[in-house]
């Protein structure tokens, strides 16, 4: 892991832990994913990759979070209920 540059040693002690966990979860949910889907790699017209990197499953959990399916709003059939403008006071 690198340290960036003009960081102070008390911000990079409190960021590298959470890099390794992020690392980790992304890690995890790519594991539990691979069992129901492909990783795809996204390939370079000038470099051909012989196995997925990490950005490469970065964008693989970041389409599978960001799928309709988990985006599901309330049913087209909501109970909707007038209420009369008496009862705001006016």
């Amino acid at each position: 892991m690198e340290t960036q540059r003009q960081w102070s040693d008390r911000a990079i002690a409190c960021s590298t832990p959470v890099i390794l966990a992020l690392y980790s979860l992304v890690a995890l949910a790519a594991k539990q994913l691979l069992e129901h889907d492909i990783l795809m790699t996204r390939h370079a017209a000038w470099r051909a990759k012989d196995s997925p990197t990490f950005s490469d499953t970065i964008a693989f959990v970041r389409r599978s979070l960001w799928s309709e399916e988990n985006y599901k709003g309330s049913g087209s059939h909501c109970d909707r209920v007038k209420i009369p403008r008496a009862l705001f006071g006016a």
